[in-house]
């Protein structure tokens, strides 16, 4: 006789999509690294250090450091508050801006809505300083934003509401109450 037709696993076909998904990684990840590690490695130290070690580079690197910095300290002010009005307040458009914080950056590509106005009169976004800054924000706002807002409705409003009974400021409350 036969097995039975028992499926063992409580995901039938799990092997499968598996050895897909791990081979898909492989192609796109795991190949250009690989490929960038072995053309590395023929460079040398030296090679390396040549190839670095320029002006151009250094400016690259300090202007990348400089603004993924800057949208990192604004992403956490402006995607926590962000939230915090999300969750906390109902006006009307709160739906419109919660849906906006998702928006892609290509808005403001020069094709874009935004990139396509700026351009007529005289403004341009992508390609620039600004452009790198704002395409920083807009990718780094929603992780923020979305991060924080489960905290946010976990926080009692009972909490809030005690400090702010017992004469407390907001800013009070904010840095004694709801972030600790």
């Amino acid at each position: 006789m036969g097995r039975p037709l028992i499926h063992r696993s409580p995901m039938p076909g799990l092997g499968l999509s598996m050895g897909i998904t791990l081979t898909m990684i492989s192609i796109v990840v795991l190949l250009p690294i690989g490929a960038l590690l072995l053309k590395g490695a023929t460079f040398g130290v030296e090679g390396v250090w040549d190839t670095v070690n320029r002006q151009r580079v250094w400016k690259a690197l300090f202007l990348s450091f400089r603004l993924s910095l800057f949208a990192a300290v604004f992403n956490l002010v402006f995607g926590v508050l962000l939230a915090w009005v999300l969750v906390r307040y109902r006006f009307p458009g709160r739906r419109l801006l919660d849906a906006a914080v998702d928006l892609p950056f290509a808005l403001y590509a020069p094709n874009g809505i935004f990139g396509a106005l700026g351009k007529e009169i005289g403004w341009k976004i992508a390609y620039t300083q600004w452009g790198i800054f704002l395409a920083l924000v807009f990718v780094g706002l929603p992780f923020v934003t979305r991060t924080v807002q489960p905290v946010v409705e976990e926080i009692e409003r009972e909490v809030e509401e005690a400090s702010a009974t017992l004469g407390a400021s907001r800013a009070y409350t904010l840095r004694r109450v709801i972030w600790p």
